[in-house]
């Protein structure tokens, strides 16, 4: 009996210790920051919940309350509580592309503080890209670059990621200086510079911080004129560099039959302007030159002929005259 009794209690001690270190009884890693995860999570699903229907579709998709807890964990470990009450702020601000974006990021922190440094109207746009499928590239590129990496992705989608890749950090910066027409053609060339050795490509480089407006419109003067042709080989972006001035005005590079670039200088602005100007009064001036010529030719004719058909009265008169007196 008393075998069977110390049995007993041996049992229930063992549940009782079980109960105390068996599964999900384990205190995490970082105990004293459960209670933040918790409550976190608790103002992260009331806020998607509180807008609507779709917002809680989105959260089930992005795997609802394990979700959350995942993403407000990796949070807590790597900025504590106050990447974990940034979190809050974005998901408050952008709903599950919130989550989205930081389960994309390479370092919570790192995003929101890039997030942080964002014009307002900006943040909506750059935390779509971020959460979109080229999340994890621009993710990459906000580690190097920080927010400049997200306004470049926020104001041109998908040229802002290629010109970054082709030009690093010049990339982000020149890129939001360019109104989308600007972009579009500057994007066609950007895998061709990216391709130039290093002196050649920091020479485009300063060409389009130096003048961008100019830059494009001869990128796209090019693309225009030579369908098909690169513009950026070495010895075309040689060509460019050295008559950069000229370039910028009304310059073009142009290929001769074996297809080797060369610089060709057109007429300017300025000057098509004033010959267009000029050439009406030129066509006039030419025209009442032409008529006094003419006429000047006409009186000459008209009076070489008088005076030939004069002589030729005279001689005639002449001899009528010496046939007279001979007479007498």
């Amino acid at each position: 009996m008393k075998l069977k009794l110390m049995f007993i209690i041996l049992v229930i001690f063992g549940f009782v210790c079980f109960d105390h270190v068996g599964p999900g009884k384990h205190e995490p890693a970082h105990a004293g920051l459960a209670g933040p995860v918790r409550q976190c999570m608790e103002a992260i699903t009331r806020t998607i919940s509180s807008k609507g229907s779709s917002a809680v579709s989105e959260l089930a998709e992005f795997g609802g309350e394990a979700g959350v807890r995942r993403i407000a964990e990796r949070a807590v470990r790597e900025g504590g509580d106050e990447a974990l009450g940034g979190l809050a702020r974005l998901v408050d601000s952008h709903g599950v592309d919130a989550l989205r974006a930081a389960d994309n990021a390479v370092n919570i922190p790192g995003l929101i503080r890039a997030m942080d440094d964002l014009p307002g109207e900006m943040a909506g746009p750059a935390l779509r890209r971020f959460s979109g499928p080229e999340g994890r590239t621009l993710a990459e590129m906000v580690e190097r670059y920080g927010s400049a990496a997200l306004r470049a992705e926020a104001t041109h989608p998908g040229i802002g990621i290629r010109s970054m890749s082709s030009l690093g950090r010049d990339g982000a910066e020149l890129i939001v200086r360019m109104n989308r027409d600007q972009a579009i053609t500057v994007g066609r060339h950007l895998d061709d510079i990216a391709k130039l050795p290093t002196m050649q490509k920091q020479g485009i480089v300063e060409l389009l911080y130096r003048d961008m407006e100019r830059m494009a419109v001869f990128m796209g003067r090019f693309i225009e004129n030579n369908p098909g042709k690169v513009l950026f080989t070495s010895s075309a972006t040689a060509i460019i560099l050295k008559n950069s001035d000229k370039i910028l005005g009304d310059g073009q590079i142009a290929f001769d039959a074996e297809g080797n670039p060369y610089f060709v200088v057109k007429p300017g602005l300025l000057e098509r302007a004033l010959m267009s100007m000029i050439m009406p009064f030129v066509k006039i001036a030419a025209l009442i030159f032409g008529l006094f010529l003419s006429l000047r030719l006409g009186l000459s004719l008209w009076y070489s002929i008088r005076r030939s058909r004069n002589k030729h009265e005279e001689f005639l008169h002449a001899g009528k005259c010496g046939s007279e007196g001979a007479g007498k």
